[in-house]
Formats: C-alpha cells, structure tokens, sequence
C-alpha cells in the first residue's frame, strides 16, 4: 500500500541506507507483527532484488538476509525440502531436513554448462550459484561508471617510463589521478593498487620518501597492496602516488589499479593491466 512506497535512494556514508534496506526494515516490523500474507509480496520483492544483478552494500545486504530468513524462519511450517538437480543430463534427487542444501558442483568446464533445478514439493526454494576465482591475466577491462581513473609510471625525476621494462633496483613512482564525473559527492571511496611480486613497496612512513597522498581519509600500506580511502567532491579530481622498487628480476603481471564506493560497487572504475619485467 501507500504507506509502504519507498523512494529509491543509495546513501555512501552517513546512515548508509538505500530503499532495499527500508524495505527489510518494514519487512522485519510485520513477521514481529505477524502479517504473513500483508508482507509476502515484500518478501518476493526483496528476494528478487537480492538474487538480481546488482550489486549491495553490507548493510542492505545484512537487513535483507535477516529480513527473509527471519520471516521464513516463523511462517515456515517444515524445514524439510526436496528438488532434483540434472547436471551433465545426470539426474539425482536431493533431500534436506535443514532449511539451507549446499552443494560444491563439480566437472564445470570453463565454457559453462546447464544446470537444471526442479521443485518437486509445494514450498518456495531460492537457488543461488556462488562462483569464486582468480580473473586470467591480461583479460580485464577498463571500465568507468561515476568515477574516471589514469595511471602514470613515472622515474623519482619525474619523467615518464614509456615501456614495460624497468630496470633492477631503480625506484618508480605510480602517479594515480580519480576524478569524479558526476555532479553527485561521493563518499567512502576505496582505490586498491596490487603491486607485481618483483616489486617491493617503500612506505614513505618508514623511510621518509616524500610522495604526494593528496587528500585521503586512511591509508593501508601491505606487503603487495595499498588501500587507499578517501572521498570526492562533483567534479573534483585527486592524485595519489606510490613509491616502488624494481626489486627482483624476471616477468611479471601487474593488475590494473581499481576504485569504488564502499557502499555502491557500481559506482566504479577500473585501468587494465600489464606484463612487466625488471632485468639487470
């Protein structure tokens, strides 16, 4: 009804609300309430949502997750479900006295393959399918949603490293810029630099090389990474360097430097990456 309208809204800092976690609040008010039937169209609104594309934020993902299991944990007459599950045309029937099944698939191929799920009692069952992996090097994609980001490989002078071949024990600079295309303020920004195993970090807290962190919030300096957190303005650009050194010699793969918002993966931008060597 009218009073259950929700605008759509995504807020990257403050009470880090968004319309889906609304939505679960309301959703956790009426199971308290016992309204099984008033609130099963916001129960099937917030599952599809959660099994949708997009992507949440912790905490509108945490309200909703409690939301549903919390509204099928007092409406659900038996935990007890059974599906068939046809993977590689071979058919087997699962039955679970849990209200949760998890099983780890086997035998994928990397083109994928068909996996057929088939409800054989009167309840409701949500399928989710979890992958997790390393992406392959040199396949990503630049990408820019909100955010806009460069990156510069330069020497301690200042001059522009041109190729992919650095030379060992030399030190370089990676001259980051992120601009904000947008007319929006965005907050708790994240941009993440993975540095190649043949190059060591220097921490310009321990041994006072000056490079310029621009305005951040907090820095993360670890032994391949640096996590740098900070916010922009419409409009407003920022540049961030690290200083490194080409340590140890052979080849290499460096990951492209990624940003988003903590609290809107969408809210993105990501370079590609690169083959690099270090030679005497």
């Amino acid at each position: 009804n009218s009073e259950m309208r929700i605008e759509k809204y995504d807020e990257l800092g403050n009470t880090y609300g968004s319309d889906l976690r609304d939505k679960s609040m309301i959703l956790q008010n009426m199971t308290l309430m016992e309204k099984k039937e008033d609130a099963i169209n916001l129960v099937k609104e917030i599952s599809k949502a959660l099994s949708g594309d997009s992507s949440y934020s912790t905490q509108t993902t945490a309200f909703a997750l409690m939301a549903v299991s919390e509204y099928f944990g007092i409406n659900s007459p038996s935990s007890k479900f059974s599906f068939e599950i046809i993977q590689n045309g071979k058919s087997q029937i699962i039955e679970s006295s849990t209200p949760i099944y998890k099983k780890v698939l086997t035998d994928i191929p990397l083109s994928g393959s068909d996996i057929e799920i088939a409800n054989r009692e009167g309840g409701v069952l949500y399928g989710v399918i979890l992958c997790e992996g390393v992406p392959e090097a040199g396949f990503e994609r630049e990408s820019s949603n909100g955010l806009k980001i460069s990156e510069y490989h330069l020497t301690k002078q200042y001059s522009d490293i041109v190729d992919s071949n650095y030379k060992q024990g030399s030190d370089l600079i990676i001259n980051i810029t992120v601009k904000n295309t947008t007319p929006t303020e965005y907050e708790n920004l994240v941009l993440t630099e993975i540095v190649p195993s043949g190059w060591e970090i220097h921490n310009a807290r321990l041994d006072n090389n000056v490079v310029s962190n621009g305005d951040v919030d907090y820095q993360d300096i670890r032994d391949d990474r640096i996590f740098t957190y900070f916010n922009l303005k419409p409009w407003e650009r920022k540049t961030f360097q690290v200083l490194l050194n080409a340590s140890y010699l052979g080849k290499y793969y460096k990951p492209g430097v990624s940003v988003e918002a903590m609290y809107n993966p969408k809210i993105s931008a990501n370079t590609v990456g690169k083959w690099i060597t270090v030679k005497k």
